[in-house]
């Protein structure tokens, strides 16, 4: 599966932001999956920018959702990544999800590069 933050799930709700077609191709063929913190980041990108909760929805609902618990937060604070939080926890839900993750979309270059550095490959679009 491939791991999804919101800088590239936004891309299928926000559909004139360059990369879109390219996410929109990429979701039509494989599976992904997330930290359920993409389910607040997504309401508040629709929130911000105007767009029906309810079409930010169908866009989460095409996303296999990982609890965030404990476990996470942990590694979270044990990788030391240097990300900002919300970032960090994605780190650390795709250390926990291991050989699940074939590979990480983001537009974010932090994120980018620390998934990188531990081992999972990003997809460039």
């Amino acid at each position: 599966m491939i791991y999804v933050d919101t800088s590239a799930l936004a891309k299928l709700l926000l559909t004139r932001e360059p990369g879109s077609g390219a996410v929109r191709e990429l979701a039509d063929r494989a599976g992904f999956i997330s930290s359920r913190l993409l389910q607040l980041e997504m309401h508040a990108v629709a929130w911000r920018r105007g767009q029906p909760l309810a079409e930010a929805q169908l866009v989460i609902e095409r996303v296999h959702l990982v609890p965030l618990d404990d476990d996470i937060l942990s590694i979270a604070i044990a990788q030391r990544s240097g990300l900002r939080s919300l970032d960090a926890i994605h780190l650390a839900t795709i250390a926990l999800l291991g050989e699940v993750v074939e590979a990480v979309l983001t537009f974010d270059a932090g994120l980018r590069a620390a998934s990188e550095s531990i081992g999972v490959p990003a997809i460039a679009l």
